[in-house]
């Protein structure tokens, strides 16, 4: 799935998640963007994987994806306009 086909947030969502984020958290904790994705990546063990995202969404090199339950997520991370600044 391409990034074109997920539907963006509505700006009115995206600053009550930010709101949320500063009230319950702190300011330095609120994402300079908020972005729908359509799946995230999981371990076997349905742990969250964020490690493998970073290192797309930063260029670096990606290892082995065999502890993936689901790696052909990773390929949405790939073209993702909003992060290509990054």
């Amino acid at each position: 799935m391409l990034p074109n086909d997920v539907d963006h947030l509505e700006k009115s969502l995206v600053d009550r998640i930010k709101t949320a984020i500063r009230q319950q958290l702190s300011a330095r904790h609120v994402p300079e963007i908020i972005i729908q994705v359509p799946e995230i990546p999981y371990t076997i063990n349905m742990k969250k994987v964020e490690v493998p995202i970073r290192r797309i969404i930063e260029g670096q090199p990606m290892h082995a994806t065999g502890s993936l339950a689901n790696p052909n997520c990773l390929d949405y991370y790939r073209n993702i306009p909003e992060l290509s600044k990054w």
